[in-house]
């Protein structure tokens, strides 16, 4: 073994702790039982190679302590897929509030004592104004995001169906 190069033991580990997707003490948990697996290999004379082929790839090890698929797109902890499935159903609910809220305004009648709806008319007329209707409003944007929410529940399924690729320094 040359100075500075790791040992394929070492190097295997140090790819699988950059691997693994867990908590800090979990995670330094695991590791040592890999070290603790290496050295009983040892201890019986397997050689590490073959205790490298016996493993598999580091990510695929790595995937299968921490309860994931191989090559599941996964952020710090493993949260990145969970939280990318948020994403649609937020939208979802917020589309589903603008048209509820649409809904409402459309249908709710103004008390019989209200200006316009007295027994005699009025003169006042009401023009202008900063804001747009809301009652226009609101279903235009409810559209938008049920598309928003539509969308992005097909993106966050073509990701979860996507074929991993495989890293050019692991062996099958």
């Amino acid at each position: 073994m040359r100075c500075g190069t790791p040992d394929p033991e070492e190097r295997y580990i140090r790819r699988v702790g950059r691997a693994l997707r867990l908590p800090r003490r979990q995670k330094a948990a695991a590791l040592r039982d890999l070290r603790e697996a290496f050295a009983s290999a040892r201890e019986h004379g397997e050689p590490a190679e073959r205790v490298v082929d016996r493993l598999g790839p580091p990510k695929a090890y790595a995937a299968a302590i921490d309860g994931r698929e191989e090559g599941a797109g996964t952020g710090r902890n493993g949260s990145r897929e969970k939280g990318a499935a948020v994403l649609p159903a937020l939208l979802a609910a917020a589309a589903a509030s603008c048209l509820l809220a649409a809904w409402v305004l459309r249908h709710s009648t103004p008390p019989a004592d209200a200006i316009g709806y007295a027994e005699q008319m009025t003169g006042m007329v009401v023009t202008g104004g900063i804001f747009p209707d809301a009652r226009a409003v609101l279903p235009c944007l409810g559209g938008l995001l049920a598309a928003s929410a539509g969308l992005a529940a097909v993106v966050l399924l073509r990701r979860r169906n996507k074929k991993p690729k495989k890293d050019k320094g692991e062996r099958e």
